[in-house]
């Protein structure tokens, strides 16, 4: 529920890498977390592309400044699940 950041010793993409998270995981869940999609799925970034649009992206920016996306303890347990 807090801001992720390398100085706070916060895991990074490398991290979830080097324990084999695929990217279709981390795609997955940033267009989860983005309201892209309705749960935790994994998607190609082909995938991620096409639920884009321009609405979509107006949307997802007026969303990020009124309360931005914070990665919870369980979209951690989902990744490396």
């Amino acid at each position: 529920g807090r801001r992720l950041a390398k100085r706070d010793g916060d895991r990074g993409l490398q991290w979830y890498a080097d324990r084999g998270v695929t990217p279709a995981r981390i795609i997955g869940l940033i267009g989860y977390r983005s309201g892209l999609r309705d749960d935790r799925t994994p998607m190609t970034l082909q995938e991620f592309m096409r639920t884009i649009d321009v609405e979509s992206l107006r949307s997802l920016v007026d969303r990020e400044r009124a309360a931005p996306c914070r990665i919870l303890d369980e979209d951690h347990d989902w990744l490396v699940s």
